[in-house]
Formats: C-alpha cells, structure tokens, sequence
C-alpha cells in the first residue's frame, strides 16, 4: 500500500520535469536499504535471535517513517482533492482499464518483474552450485547487485530528460532481457557476474522509467493505476519465481537465464508496439 501512496503523491505534488528524478530516488532508497538491511539484520540476528531483528531494526524505522510522514507530508483539506479520489472506485479501475496503452504498461510491467524477481531468487543459488562460490562471495554479489540495481535507479532521470520515458523504458526492458538471457549460458564466472549486474543496472533504470512512464497514462486516476500496478509487480514475481523454477528443474541453470530473458524481451516488445506516453503526446 505505500509504495503506490507515495509514488502517488509525488506525481501530485512535484512538476513533471522533477518526478522522474524523484522516483529514482525512492527506488534507489529501498534498494539501498536492502543492502543496509541485510548487513544489519545478520548482525543483530546474531547477538539476540530474529526477535531482535524485528524490535531493533523493523520496528525503529517504521516509527521514523511514520514521524516523517506526519513531519514532511503536506495537509490536505477536503477541497483539494482530486477526482482520483472523489470518484468511485469501480470508476477508478474503468478508467484505467479501457486505456489500451495503460492496460501495456501493466503487462509490461508485471514481465519486467518476474525477470528481476526470477533471476533474484534464483541467481545465488546459480553462482552456488555453478560456479562453487562460497557463501561469504555470494554475499559480496548480492550487495553488488542491489548497489547496481540502485545506480541504475538513480541515473534514470538523465536518459528520461534526454530521451524520453517510453524509449528508455523500451531499450533497458531489450537489454536487461538480453543480460539475463546469456548470465546463465557463459561459462566464466567473472563474464557471468558482470552480465548480472549490468542486467540489474538496466533493471533498476527501467524500473524507474517505468514508474514515470505508468503513473502519466490515466492521470486523473494515478493513485488507482500505481495500486494496480503494485499487484501486477507481485503476479509478476510470481510468474518469474514459477517459470524459474520449473526451467531448473526440467533443464537446469542453462534455461533459466533464457526463460526469464525472454519475458523481458516481450515486454519491450509490447511496449513497443502498444504504449504511448500522453506527455510526449500532449507537447
């Protein structure tokens, strides 16, 4: 729920040239703080049992989020709402769901997750088994991977400016789907883990293109489009963990990489085909 809360209340609240950079910031924090989190999670873990790990890390930090929300958020009072919120919900989900391009943008979305969610949960346990990586390495390249997931988020902002949503959007969905289709088929580690992590550098640009190129399409219903996008994120990281898994067992590592690569590709191709972006259209 908070996610589209706040993806929402940016595009109210900041003009349109900012957003996109914001929105990079937003995913670039949360992706940093899984690094952070990992980090300090195992630790405290280790000194007081996972209980500890809730009441001395989960529990501070969603306390502070909630001062800052009541600190950093400005008030609204009943006049200023928008139509996305004095309308009817059902009117809400009609709105976007008879938008074409709208409906693209959810699929492709929901594709794009499954490749970031797929490769994710299964590309430890790749470099494990593959390669005999130990824990302590594998470590090293999951940080790795959500530290280039968050410099792709944050220089986001710089190819929208120049390029435009849909076309960044577009290029980084090909090419994050090309990366993770051939991590799994080289056979040198070191190839494999810089294929990974530009794939995750792509992922975290197109993420946040993504975000800014969805919330334009029905703006008088942002806040209900960022809610339906939220759930399609997670049936996507459901399709990507199933097809994944089965890819492993039917074929092993060698089909995983292709099997998720491939949604990606779809997805660009989709939002090739279907998705329009009203702000380049309005100008």
């Amino acid at each position: 729920m908070i996610t589209p809360m706040t993806n929402t209340l940016v595009a109210k609240h900041l003009p349109l040239q900012k957003r996109t950079r914001v929105f990079g910031l937003l995913i670039a924090a949360g992706s940093f703080s899984y690094v952070i989190g990992f980090i300090l999670i195992r630790f405290v873990s280790d000194i007081g049992g996972w209980r500890l790990s809730f009441l001395a890390y989960a529990l501070p930090f969603s306390l502070l989020s909630l001062l800052f929300s009541f600190i950093g958020l400005p008030s609204e009072s009943g006049s200023s709402q928008t139509s996305s919120s004095t309308g009817s919900l059902l009117e809400g989900y009609k709105g976007v769901l008879l938008s074409r391009s709208a409906d693209a943008c959810l699929v492709c979305n929901a594709l794009s997750g499954a490749v970031w969610s797929g490769f994710t949960a299964y590309g430890a346990s790749f470099y494990r088994q593959q390669f005999l990586v130990s824990k302590g390495a594998v470590i090293y390249i999951l940080i790795g991977a959500a530290m280039s997931y968050t410099l792709g988020a944050l220089i986001c902002s710089r190819f929208v400016n120049k390029f435009g949503r849909k076309p960044v959007t577009l290029v980084s969905d090909l090419m994050a789907g090309l990366f993770v289709l051939f991590t799994t088929l080289v056979s040198n580690l070191w190839v494999s883990v810089a294929l990974g992590l530009t794939g995750y550098i792509l992922m975290g640009l197109r993420s946040t293109a993504a975000t800014s190129l969805t919330i334009e399409q029905v703006p008088e219903f942002r806040g209900t489009i960022m809610s339906v996008n939220s759930a399609m994120g997670s049936m996507g990281g459901v399709l990507g963990s199933g097809l994944g898994g089965l890819a492993l067992l039917m074929y092993g590592y060698q089909a995983l990489g292709p099997s998720l690569g491939l949604l990606g590709l779809a997805s660009g191709i989709i939002m090739y085909l279907i998705v329009v972006d009203p702000t380049r259209v309005q100008s």
